[in-house]
């Protein structure tokens, strides 16, 4: 006897569906449609025996679904002859269409905006739920968005931001330079430059013009094979020549000492050797002395003449001698080229002088010249001493007597009367005065 066939009835309730079969229903969950990839359960209620298409006999079947499909289930009696089958066919939503637009590839501390592609909700990796996020990572990230469509499927999509790597390292080149000190700057590594808003487009650069003192910002933009670019800054100080200028007294008499002087300065060498700022100096010759200051790594050069003048060249004459016998006069006279004042230790002035010095006596003479320099010579005048003494013998003779007359020791004697000796023998006839005029020893005359 054939069997009668019979077409099965959906019923949807809510989210549960049953199929109908005198009885006996599949119930599906969640329901005959859904996403891609949703796991199904399907249950058979009010059979006795069955068995699912793939065989298995469990009041449940359960899948995960990927696509439509059809799901058989035959059913059986308490002696297991069948007794119908039931179908239950499930559609699958078409997947929604989700993407991530934007820029993928950045350079470190940009930021990028990723925009959502597709109709539904979204949900990013970092909660936010509108259509577009802005993000600056500092590393190579991955984000993702989840689009909810209108029938519930959820699509969830990666892109990856990678941070590429700025241009690194320093521009380098001295800080501090001289006025009108050429140089020359290097920028980092990259694959293009540009100096000072198109100054240069090369890795170095050597400002031209140079410029002037105080400081100065130069400015690079280095790109790198990321097509990335960073800005570098470099700092020049430009110092002027310190002043050499000497300082001091150049101009000195011989036996005179000067002290010379340079500007403040970091470092000194001078021609003596010296390093320190000031020397003192006695030369006995005119002089050039030179001096290289150093300041701020900048080097200049000093000279400084120290002219010597000579002293006066003093002579003292005596006249007639400078040796005299006690009583006697001289005249002294000093005489020096170019001078132009004369004094004497007694404090008068003039090139000569008349003395008469009852001792031995030393005068001295202070000249200046037209240099200004000023010299002192001393003569001594020796005075001697005179004869001294008294004729000695009778000075009372009868008319017709001899008496013997003897001068005070000498060397000479030269009497009144013509005689020359020592003694004398005279026999006045009247009153007679009788002199002598002596010579010591030391060529000083004395009358008596």
């Amino acid at each position: 006897m054939k069997r009668a066939s019979f077409k099965p009835i959906i019923l949807i309730l809510g989210l549960i569906f049953n199929l109908n079969l005198f009885g006996q229903t599949i119930t599906v969950v969640p329901s005959t449609t859904v996403c891609k990839g949703t796991e199904v359960t399907l249950t058979i209620n009010g059979a006795i025996n069955w068995k699912w298409d793939d065989g298995t006999t469990s009041p449940n079947y359960i899948k995960t679904v990927n696509s439509s499909l059809d799901v058989t289930i035959e059913l059986f009696d308490e002696n297991w002859i069948k007794t119908g089958e039931l179908q239950q066919h499930i559609d699958v939503y078409a997947d929604p269409f989700a993407d991530i637009t934007g820029n993928f590839s950045i350079c470190s501390g940009d930021q990028t905006t990723l925009m959502a592609v597709g109709t539904g909700d979204y949900l990013w990796s970092n909660n936010s739920t509108e259509s577009s996020i802005t993000v600056n990572p500092s590393v190579t990230t991955q984000y993702w968005m989840e689009l909810t469509d209108g029938n519930g499927c959820k699509k969830r999509v990666y892109k990856t931001v990678t941070v590429q790597e700025n241009p690194s390292g320093t521009i380098s080149g001295p800080t501090q330079v001289c006025k009108d000190e050429s140089f020359t700057l290097t920028a980092p590594a990259g694959v293009s430059w540009n100096w000072e808003s198109g100054a240069s487009t090369s890795q170095t650069f050597t400002p031209n013009p140079l410029p002037g003192i105080g400081t100065t910002t130069y400015h690079v933009v280095v790109n790198n094979a990321a097509n990335c670019s960073k800005e570098f800054t470099h700092t020049i100080t430009v110092h002027p020549f310190p002043s050499a200028v000497i300082t001091g007294k150049n101009k000195i008499c011989l036996g005179e000492e000067t002290t010379l002087t340079a500007p403040p300065a970091d470092s000194y060498l001078w021609s003596t050797n010296d390093t320190t700022p000031s020397i003192t100096v006695s030369p006995t010759s005119t002089t050039d002395y030179t001096v290289t200051v150093t300041k701020n790594g900048c080097t200049s050069h000093g000279l400084q003449r120290v002219t010597v003048n000579p002293l006066p060249n003093i002579t003292i004459t005596a006249s007639p001698s400078n040796t005299i016998c006690q009583s006697g006069t001289v005249t002294l006279n000093a005489s020096a080229p170019d001078a132009v004042s004369y004094i004497w230790n007694d404090g008068t002035t003039g090139y000569s002088k008349i003395v008469t010095p009852t001792t031995t006596t030393n005068y001295t003479v202070t000249v200046e010249n037209t240099n200004g320099c000023i010299a002192s010579k001393t003569i001594t005048v020796h005075v001697l001493p005179l004869p001294t003494g008294t004729i000695s013998g009778e000075n009372k003779v009868c008319k017709g007597e001899t008496i013997t007359l003897t001068a005070p020791a000498g060397s000479d004697w030269y009497w009144s009367s013509g005689e020359t000796t020592q003694t004398i023998d005279v026999s006045p006839t009247s009153h007679q005065t009788y002199t002598v005029t002596l010579t010591a020893p030391n060529g000083c005359t004395y009358t008596t």
